[in-house]
């Protein structure tokens, strides 16, 4: 499975360049692959699922995508990860377009989690 998955980061790191500079870490039994540090998307298994927030979590379902799920001592886990399919990884400007909403949500959740809160 490991070399499926590398053949899929592969080509989710030409693809997404659009977001900057793509990296990827070990993430959930899989590969987490990060833009500009921020992580929005996971590969796993060789399938691609994109991130997502409440703004887009919403977007992801009605298009009919499902969750990514991973046994957590022997328990699933629902994580808000998104099943790319190949109708969608087919699709440039609709895949692009998911991956550009995954890139800002989890943008977004990063910064607010780094702004001061005062009591």
């Amino acid at each position: 499975m490991k070399k499926v998955s590398e053949h899929k980061i592969m080509q989710a790191r030409c693809r997404f360049d659009f977001l900057g500079q793509i990296t990827v870490r070990s993430q959930f039994g899989g590969y987490g692959l990060l833009a500009n540090n921020i992580m929005f998307a996971v590969v796993s298994e060789g399938e691609l699922y994109l991130r997502a927030n409440d703004l887009v979590e919403n977007l992801f379902r009605t298009r009919g995508m499902v969750n990514l799920v991973y046994a957590k001592r022997g328990l699933p886990v629902s994580l808000r990860y998104y099943w790319v399919d190949s109708a969608l990884w087919e699709d440039d400007l609709a895949l692009r377009h998911f991956a550009k909403q995954s890139y800002k949500g989890a943008k977004s959740e990063v910064l607010s989690k780094k702004v001061p809160r005062f009591v």
